[in-house]
């Protein structure tokens, strides 16, 4: 049988017509996945995002974790890196606001050891335009820290300056509560998981120091960078010992008995008694005249710039860093930075709180807050800023202004020594008659 031939006509129109469905879906599949923009140019959807400039798209496309984003610049020594990938200790950072903008809190003299004439208490609010920066990594190393650009303003009446005034055994004993409280108005409970006080480890890992032990045992503090581990502190008493003897006084001592006076009873303090020995903690080291350390100038400007006795430029800031100086007697201070120094304060400008003689002292320094950020906080909620430029804000305080002094009268606060009672059993001398 002889095969019937297709018309030719017929044969090619049904292939055209086969083709032009397998166009159609194509182009239906190509139009999926394309959008217009405004200017009638087909563009894939990243690039037009990209091009908007709308904000948590990194420059290969992908939403980085600010941990990543700190990662990337660890080999970048590009001055004032504009990366939009990259951030740096001392970069400025956007997005970041408190759960509530109108907390306010106070703290009063059981806190801070100082009551105004009146009775107020000092107070803090949230301040509307506080800007942030890259303090560095926490000690896991899992989440970024940020701190404020200028420390937190007291709410001032009439010519009150904007400082916390601490004063005293209190101060002493309580400064880490006190300083995490007042910061806490800064909370966030999606971006942040701990609103706190800046403290001196925050300093060191951002410098470089690090504390450890001399090949004679000798606690020591010391930049990581130096292979001879070089002591930098400039204190001297780190790690000695000292026994309390009759006559001393103890700020836990001090704190219980005024409380006492008060019929109330605290909780977690234990008194001393002599014969009790105590261990120096206090270090402090002078940013200037240690010559291995390694930071960019923004980092220097964040942490030290103003804090010195400049005119009409002073943020010298307390740190939640109690610590004890042990020699002839004890100091018992609150850490800060000033003038190019961190760490204990007492040696080097007077700033001690309390010391084994009775001897109280009061001092008015900045508070700064510190947010530790959630590991999974992405650019896209948190982002460098374009605006990288600081802010002048001038604060007109020296450290050597707002000082008092004073001393206890009486024994409150002083060591006991135990008694001796029936069975032989130790238990200490009741603090009040």
């Amino acid at each position: 049988m002889k095969n019937k031939k297709i018309k030719d006509g017929k044969g090619i129109t049904l292939i055209v017509w086969i083709i032009t469905i397998i166009i159609l879906l194509i182009l239906v599949g190509i139009t999926v996945m394309v959008l217009i923009d405004p200017n009638g140019i087909l563009t894939n959807d990243l690039e037009t995002n990209k091009q908007k400039g709308e904000i948590g798209i990194s420059g290969d496309g992908e939403v980085q974790t600010l941990l990543e984003m700190y990662k990337n610049a660890e080999n970048c020594e590009t001055v004032d890196c504009t990366d939009e990938t990259h951030l740096h200790i001392g970069d400025y950072v956007e997005g970041y606001l408190p759960d509530n903008m109108d907390a306010e809190v106070e703290v009063g003299k059981e806190e801070t050891g100082y009551e105004e004439e009146n009775g107020t208490k000092q107070k803090y609010e949230v301040e509307e335009n506080m800007r942030w920066r890259v303090l560095g990594l926490s000690e896991d190393e899992n989440h970024i820290l940020l701190t404020s650009e200028n420390p937190m303003r007291k709410t001032v009446i009439e010519d009150e300056k904007p400082y916390l005034i601490l004063q005293g055994a209190e101060a002493y004993i309580y400064c880490e509560d006190t300083l995490d409280k007042i910061c806490s108005i800064y909370d966030n409970t999606e971006l942040a998981d701990e609103v706190r006080s800046i403290k001196i480890e925050d300093i060191n890992r951002a410098l470089g120091v690090e504390l450890g032990t001399d090949e004679d045992g000798n606690e020591i503090v010391y930049q990581k960078d130096d292979s001879e581990k070089t002591n930098i502190d400039e204190n001297g008493t780190l790690g000695e010992i000292y026994e309390y003897k009759e006559e001393d006084y103890a700020p836990e001592n001090y704190v219980i008995d005024m409380a006492k006076k008060e019929g109330k009873t605290i909780v977690g303090i234990t008194e001393k008694k002599v014969g009790d020995t105590i261990k120096g903690t206090a270090y402090y080291y002078d940013y200037y005249t240690n010559s291995q350390f390694n930071i960019s100038q923004k980092a220097y400007d964040m942490l030290f710039k103003g804090t010195t006795g400049e005119e009409n430029c002073s943020k010298a800031y307390w740190l939640a860093s109690p610590s004890i100086t042990t020699d002839s007697y004890v100091q018992y201070s609150v850490g800060f930075v000033g003038d190019n120094v961190v760490g204990d304060p007492s040696i080097y400008t007077g700033l001690e709180m309390f010391n084994s003689f009775g001897e109280w002292n009061a001092f008015s320094l900045a508070v700064r807050p510190v947010i530790s950020l959630k590991s999974d906080v992405t650019e896209k909620e948190i982002r460098k800023a374009e605006n990288q430029n600081s802010t002048v804000d001038e604060w007109t305080y020296t450290i050597t202004e707002d000082m008092a002094e004073g001393a206890i009268e009486g024994e409150e606060g002083q060591v006991k020594e135990d008694t001796i009672q029936e069975g032989g059993m130790l238990t200490l001398v009741p603090m009040t008659e």
